[in-house]
Parts: structure tokens; C-alpha cells; sequence
């Protein structure tokens, strides 16, 4: 599961997919506490992780953009969107 459909579903609720969101940032949240005193590391990340799925909770997905959609924004994007749409329609034919 992608990062946008694991929100999407912590969103509503799913517990598994809130797990597998602190999963995913959880070496950059251990990495990051690292460098701080050993006596507050553990109450950090468990911090850490509440203000991620707080986040999470609150965070609209509406607005968020499809891949087509951002690689509309550059030439180089749509030459690839073009490129891709060049071959799938070779592949058809085949």
C-alpha cells in the first residue's frame, strides 16, 4: 500500500494502517531521537507518534494530486506521460 492509501485508511480508522504508517517512519523517528539524551528518547518517540497519527487524523486528501496530475505540471513529465501512453497502445497491438 502506498503512503497516500495507508493515510486514507488510518484516516477511517484502520488500525493496521495506522501501525504500518509509525512502521514506515519509525527508523527516522529512532534516528532522530538518537541524537538527543538517552533520558528523554522514549517519551520523544512515543511523542513523536501520537503527533503523526494526530496528523494523520487531520490531514485533508481531497486536494492531494494523481501522478498524472503532478507530471502534467513539467515538459518532462508530459513527454513521459506521452512516452507511456505510446507504449501501452503498441502493447495493445501486439
Amino acid at each position: 500500500m502506498n503512503l497516500l492509501q495507508l493515510v486514507k485508511s488510518a484516516k477511517q480508522g484502520d488500525v493496521k494502517a495506522q501501525q504500518d504508517l509509525i512502521d514506515r517512519f519509525e527508523p527516522k523517528i529512532k534516528q532522530t531521537v538518537k541524537s538527543m539524551g538517552t533520558r528523554y528518547q522514549e517519551d520523544v518517540e512515543q511523542e513523536v507518534k501520537l503527533k503523526i497519527l494526530e496528523a494523520v487524523r487531520t490531514y485533508d486528501t481531497s486536494g492531494t494530486p494523481s501522478l498524472s496530475q503532478l507530471l502534467q505540471k513539467s515538459k518532462e513529465g508530459r513527454d513521459l506521460l506521452e512516452e507511456v501512453q505510446q507504449f501501452t497502445k503498441k502493447s495493445e497491438h501486439s
